[in-house]
Formats: C-alpha cells, sequence, structure tokens
C-alpha cells in the first residue's frame, strides 16, 4: 500500500505542480492589463479543480486563506499566483492520493501494470475527476431564470461555461495532464514533484499571501485642500436625475435641487457603477471600481488595502461624520472607516423590509443636525444617506396626491417589489399613478 500511495501521489502531485505553473503563466498572459480578483470575488470558474477542492474543504475546515488579494495590473504581479497554487496544489493532491491509493485496483491501477501503463492510466483517473469538479461547480453556479425552459438554462449554461472560464480550466487541465504524463513517462517528473514540495515549503514559511495587492495610494499631505469650507456629501437612494426638475423633469419635483444647481455646478454625464446600494456606495466613497474595491455583494466588506474618502478628509485635519438611513450602508460592509461618527443607530431595522416600510428622512435630518451643530468649529466632512425614495413608493401628504390628484384607481405604491398588481402588463394610468407616487 505504502508502494501504491508513493506512485500515486508522485503523479498527482506531479500534475498539480505542472497546472498550477501553467495556469498561472496563463492568467498573467490574459489579464496583463487588469486587476486580477480574489477567487471568491465573482463566479470566475478559471481556476483548475485542485483549487476548486481547495475552496470547497474551506467551506468546512479551518484553512488557511489563499487565492484572497486582488493582483496589480501588469504581467509580474500575476506571476506570483505561482507559489501559492502550487503549494494548494500539493496539499490537495497528497489527499487525492490517500483517497485513491485504497482503491487503486478498482480504478485500473493494478499492482503489475507496466510504468507508462501506470502513469497514463493515473493521469486519465486524475484529469477525469478534474472535469467532474469542474462541471459540478459550473452546475451549481448557474442562474436558473424565474420561469425556466431548458433554452433558457441550456443558454445559461453554455455562457457561463465560456465566460466565467470553465472551458479554459478544462483546456489547461487536459493539457497538462497530457504534458505530465508524457514528462512522467520518460522519467522527468521527479523534477515537478521536487519543484512542487520546495515552493510549497518556501511558500508556507514566508507567511506571505499569495500575490501582489494592489498598491495603496500614499497619504495626503494633511494640509485642507480647500481651508475654510466644510464638505457635505448626500446620496439620495435610487433617485433617477431623469425625473428631477432640476435635470429638465416636467414635474417640479426638486425645487431645492434646482435652485442649489442654478447657484452652484450641476454635472449632466454621472454614471453609478453598478445598479445597487451597496457596491454603488462603495464606489462612491472609495473612488473605486466594483473590482477595485471589492463589495459586490453582501457577504463581503472593504479590505485593508483600499483608501476611503473620509481617511484622506480625516487625514487633511476634518472632522468626519455620518449618518446613514439603510441596511446596506451598515459599518459591517467597512464603510465606517475613516469617520470619526458613523451613525447608523439612529435608523434601527430589524430586517430589510422594515426599511422600506418606514419614514426615516425626518430621523436622518435630525440626527446631522445635532452632529453639525456639534462639529461647527473646525473643518468637517459629513457623508448623509437619504433613503425614503427608495421603493415603497409611499410618500406622505400632501406629496401623496400632488401629482395625481384625481386617480381613483386602487393601485399603490405600498409592498412595491412583492405586489402582483405592479407588473409588465399593469393598465397604463394605474402605472402612471405609480410614477406620480
Amino acid at each position: 500500500m505504502r508502494e501504491r500511495f508513493s506512485r500515486i501521489a508522485a503523479i498527482v502531485v506531479a500534475v498539480g505542480v505542472l497546472q498550477a505553473v501553467v495556469e498561472s503563466v496563463t492568467f498573467a498572459v490574459l489579464y496583463r492589463e487588469l486587476l486580477f480578483a480574489p477567487y471568491r470575488f465573482f463566479t470566475v470558474q478559471s481556476y483548475d479543480a485542485f483549487t476548486k477542492l481547495y475552496f470547497l474543504m474551506a467551506g468546512v475546515l479551518p484553512l488557511p486563506e489563499v487565492l484572497d488579494v486582488f493582483l496589480a495590473q501588469g504581467l509580474w504581479p500575476k506571476l506570483a499566483l505561482i507559489p501559492e497554487l502550487v503549494a494548494v496544489n500539493v496539499f490537495v493532491a497528497l489527499l487525492l492520493a490517500c483517497i485513491l491509493a485504497p482503491f487503486a485496483s478498482w480504478l485500473g491501477l493494478g499492482e503489475r501494470l507496466p510504468g507508462p501503463t501506470f502513469v497514463v492510466r493515473t493521469v486519465v483517473v486524475v484529469i477525469s475527476l478534474e472535469v467532474l469538479v469542474h462541471l459540478v461547480v459550473l452546475a451549481t453556479s448557474v442562474k436558473v431564470p424565474m420561469e425556466p425552459t431548458v433554452a433558457k438554462v441550456a443558454r445559461n449554461l453554455v455562457r457561463a461555461a465560456a465566460v466565467d472560464g470553465v472551458v479554459l480550466a478544462l483546456g489547461v487541465a487536459v493539457a497538462t495532464g497530457l504534458a505530465a504524463a508524457a514528462a512522467l513517462k520518460r522519467g522527468g517528473g521527479q523534477a515537478l514533484v521536487a519543484s512542487g514540495v520546495a515552493a510549497s515549503v518556501l511558500w508556507v514559511l514566508s507567511a506571505v499571501p499569495g500575490g501582489a495587492a494592489v498598491p495603496r495610494p500614499a497619504a495626503t499631505t494633511g494640509e485642507a485642500p480647500a481651508a475654510g469650507y466644510n464638505v457635505i456629501l448626500i446620496s439620495v437612494d435610487s433617485l433617477r436625475a431623469d425625473h428631477m426638475s432640476a435635470y429638465g423633469y416636467e414635474r417640479d419635483t426638486s425645487p431645492a435641487v434646482a435652485e442649489m444647481a442654478e447657484r452652484g455646478v450641476l454635472f449632466r454625464h454621472c454614471t453609478s457603477t453598478t445598479s445597487w446600494t451597496l457596491p454603488a456606495h462603495m464606489s462612491m466613497l472609495t473612488g473605486r471600481s466594483l473590482l477595485g474595491h471589492g463589495v459586490v455583494s453582501d457577504d463581503r466588506s472593504l479590505g485593508a488595502q483600499v483608501p476611503t474618502l473620509a481617511e484622506s478628509f480625516a487625514t487633511a485635519g476634518y472632522a468626519t461624520g455620518a449618518v446613514v438611513s439603510a441596511p446596506y450602508l451598515n459599518s459591517r460592509y467597512g464603510f465606517d472607516r475613516g469617520f470619526d461618527d458613523y451613525d447608523e443607530e439612529s435608523i434601527l431595522f430589524e430586517t430589510n423590509e422594515d426599511s422600506y416600510k418606514t419614514v426615516t428622512a425626518p430621523i436622518l435630518h435630525e440626527a446631522a443636525t445635532r452632529w453639525i451643530d456639534a462639529h461647527r468649529d473646525r473643518p468637517f466632512f459629513l457623508f448623509l444617506h437619504y433613503w425614503d425614495v427608495h421603493y415603497d413608493y409611499a410618500p406622505t401628504p400632501p406629496y401623496d396626491t400632488m401629482f395625481d390628484p384625481d386617480y381613483q384607481g386602487a393601485v399603490t405604491g405600498d409592498d412595491f417589489y412583492f405586489s402582483d398588481a405592479i407588473n409588465a402588463d399593469m393598465d397604463p394610468r394605474d402605472l402612471d399613478h405609480v410614477v406620480a407616487l
């Protein structure tokens, strides 16, 4: 059994090492002009099956964090993947060898097989397992439409395989399997195994995360860039520019903003980085794209390597405060970094549903006024996040009838997201009323 394990382990480790090197070089070439995201950032399935197995195990076992930094632009930063991927692949390869050895005969890897045949069959078994892992992970990541059909699911499956990187991963697996088998048959596998073990040991001893993280900009000089001025950044969640009178909308929806625009500067060509609250506001407060800050779902938080707007103001000597009014601005995502005061307590929600139904602007306004009164003796930066424009569309009187006083129907803006009355085929008159709300 010991000899069988040693033979299988040598082959599997050789495959894993070669695969790690080839995919690292492939990533470096393909993504040389781009940032390269951590494994868990998107449903990027380009990694080999050894790595995917590692992350599946990491979901239930206390394994070290790997592949968890953004890699900077350029070819060389991506090559920093090699030692980390090699270490992961050697670890998983040894576990696979432990699993395969007891079932060697059943898998056609009998003791009496001559050397080259044993090598080829073992490589075929390993690559077959890798293909299975890739297909299972792909199947679990495919988006199923709300009204699924075979054609829609098949289209999403093919698209995910091509775009998310499964096709690339399968190609690397087959190519490196064939190359490893050829090298092992010629007696060159020992070098692969030795280099893999050496790289793994060096990576573990170094205790340095794999990859070159995106460099953090230097701190500001500490001088206030606009001496004598305070800065208040106001975000109104889900407010559409094309429904504001300041931007030419026919209804007088935003007289205060229109007045400010006349006395200040109005920007006509601004685009959010995305369509929903959490990542869009993280972009606003870091100056980064989605790929740059990484907070793209509600299970992520801002990494320490990404500087924030509030940190820049704090370094320049400003008092910094924020009052927010929705769950997706919660401090657990990293929004509070750099703020002296981050007021999320004034708007208490037990569930997201409460946030849609509660009128929060008066509470926020009162908290913001108190903060300004307490900090008016020094330059300050204040971030305010208003939520009420977001659905539900249930304004209080007199605004509930302000733009549609003659409506006699039954449709309201309550429970907007879940209401069956709000649908693509609703009566145009009811739709006009919802727009008015």
